[in-house]
């Protein structure tokens, strides 16, 4: 395995398949790619995306900030990017033009342990549509 891909939202559950991303890629020696899916309001203007995308990639930066920290400390060379776009369509399509090998997803479950619809849905919807391995963490 060369290319391991998380899908980041900075949920307690990204938090964890980040973690578990980072021993495999240390395990594998594989890159790891860490990709935030704003989705723009709609619908979108550009001037109104790119001010979006920035506000985003401001915020998601300092939480990227201490993750490549830790992906030095484990010797792991990992890439952080902010995309715009459907979450699950971006992250099926960026893994597949990367030729990633496995997608690690937080997943969230409601109290009575079914999958919950929001998050859940983009978990599902990329585990049926990527071309590679998807490991689902809760």
């Amino acid at each position: 395995m060369k290319s391991i891909l998380v899908a980041y939202d900075s949920s307690e559950h990204a938090k964890a398949a980040y973690a578990i991303a980072l021993d495999y890629a240390q395990k594998f020696n594989a890159e790891l790619y860490v990709i935030t899916v704003a989705r723009p309001p709609e619908p979108a203007m550009d001037v109104e995306t790119e001010a979006f995308i920035e506000e985003v990639t401001e915020h998601y930066n300092k939480d990227f900030a201490h993750m490549k920290g830790l992906a030095t400390s484990h010797q792991v060379k990992a890439h952080f990017e902010v995309l715009a776009g459907h979450p699950a369509q971006t992250i099926v399509h960026y893994a597949q033009d990367l030729k990633i090998e496995l997608i690690i997803i937080g997943a969230v479950r409601e109290k009575a342990g079914l999958l919950k619809w929001a998050l859940g849905s983009v978990a599902s919807q990329v585990i049926h549509h990527a071309h590679c391995s998807v490991l689902a963490v809760r």
